[in-house]
């Protein structure tokens, strides 16, 4: 297949998965273990007890995910890769603040993961991590901070606003209107400065 730009390319970012499965790939090398038990095991300790790998096809222990009023129901999807993730907005609080506080590198080093390309308004890619963002001039009034994690297509989030130290999950499971979510977050960022 022919690349979309010249690898490296500063300021180009193209949103796909193939580098989260070399990334599991390179995980299950180094570890010698399939990437579903590496991850079972961070998760165990983390305490995130009510977050999983999916992988048995019926599994039905989670919210369905919806589009519009449609109720969609994926399990053999969800269960191809084995190593989609289903967890609650609690857990994923626990994995955004270790990974912000240095849990899995040196937090001095996360600055490295701000390499921000243009991927589509309004997000930036760095390495590994998102940066929603509002230029000043669509927020005249009141400037929103950069918001830095990462989202999910039913409008999953799990965001850090370094300048009020502020952590944001949550989730409004509907693939229609993720923006929603973003518009949520921005009201609560608002309320709190």
């Amino acid at each position: 297949m022919k690349t979309h730009f010249q690898p490296g390319k500063k300021g180009k970012a193209k949103y796909i998965d193939t580098n989260h499965q070399i990334l599991s790939l390179i995980i299950e090398n180094i570890t010698g273990e399939p990437i579903n038990i590496v991850l079972k095991n961070l998760f165990r300790t983390l305490n995130l007890n009510k977050t999983y790998v999916c992988e048995e096809s019926m599994n039905q222990d989670f919210i369905p995910i919806r589009y519009k009023s449609e109720e969609r129901f994926i399990p053999l999807f969800l269960n191809s890769t084995k190593n989609d993730i289903i967890s609650t907005a609690k857990d994923q609080m626990t994995f955004l603040k270790a990974f912000f506080s240095g849990y899995f590198f040196p937090k001095e080093r996360l600055k490295e993961l701000e390499k921000w390309n243009n991927i589509f308004f309004p997000f930036k890619y760095g390495i590994g991590i998102q940066k929603f963002y509002i230029p000043r001039i669509l927020s005249p009034f009141q400037a929103i901070p950069d918001i830095i994690g990462h989202c999910g297509s039913t409008g999953s989030v799990a965001f850090f606003v370094p300048d009020i130290d502020l952590y944001i999950t949550g989730s409004i499971n509907q693939q229609a209107k993720p923006n929603i979510a973003f518009q949520t977050m921005i009201k609560i960022i608002n309320k709190l400065r």
